[in-house]
């Protein structure tokens, strides 16, 4: 099953963790991260399913699904449900206003400032982008129903937002893009090639070629 697959993958990426923090090489190791981090969320949105399931009113567990379509699956328009149903503060605040479907120049520019108010608040460079994305979306909609002067200030600021993107991502509600794998990258393979022995190296081994060959 989907859910066994990501199970299965978690205990994989644990097995391997040791011997990719021991070669030291940073690049290999980020990539265990990236990886661990993907399988954790999507453990921890099929937990969250679970238990909406029971308790539809459950809030942190709306808040994990809200986070997991947003920030995995890039899907604003699903998320945005939960995130309005959540208990993290901000984004229920961005969440709420989006289901409001605003229309007028005001309003539309207080969601895009508290999607980049959200934003601000994120380490991570694809969750700050996100929520620049959403504000830039609320702002460019902002611009086509203002006077020229503030429109024009509007679109400096939507230049200078930009400036801090390495790629241009889609602006509609919905953001497209390829769902994240959980499958290693070709450089993992340095794993099947060291000579490690005993019988923890040989499931080391094991597991290495698995996350290689699956």
């Amino acid at each position: 099953s989907e859910a066994g697959r990501f199970q299965l993958a978690e205990e994989v990426l644990q097995a391997v963790r040791l011997p990719i923090k021991r070669s030291r090489n940073d690049q290999l190791f980020g990539e265990w991260e990236s990886h661990e981090a993907a399988v954790a969320s999507q453990l921890n949105y099929e937990n969250a399913l679970k238990k909406l399931e029971t308790d539809p009113e459950n809030a942190p567990a709306h808040s994990i699904v809200g986070l997991h379509l947003l920030a995995v699956v890039r899907d604003v328009e699903a998320a945005i449900p939960h995130l309005a149903a959540g208990d993290e503060g901000p984004l229920r605040l961005c969440a709420e206003g989006e289901l409001q479907r605003p229309s007028d120049p005001t309003t539309m520019r207080q969601l895009g400032d508290h999607w980049m108010a959200w934003a601000t608040t994120q380490k991570g460079g694809s969750l700050r982008q996100i929520g620049e994305v959403r504000a830039v979306h609320w702002y460019r909609h902002t611009v086509a129903t203002v006077p020229t002067l503030e429109g024009h200030k509007l679109d400096l600021m939507i230049k200078e937002i930009e400036s801090g993107w390495t790629s241009v991502p889609s602006t509609s509600p919905i953001i497209a893009t390829e769902a994240p794998t959980t499958e290693p990258l070709t450089s993992w393979k340095q794993l099947k090639r060291k000579r490690l022995k005993g019988k923890r190296a040989q499931a080391v081994r094991n597991a290495a070629s698995w996350l290689v060959d699956h």
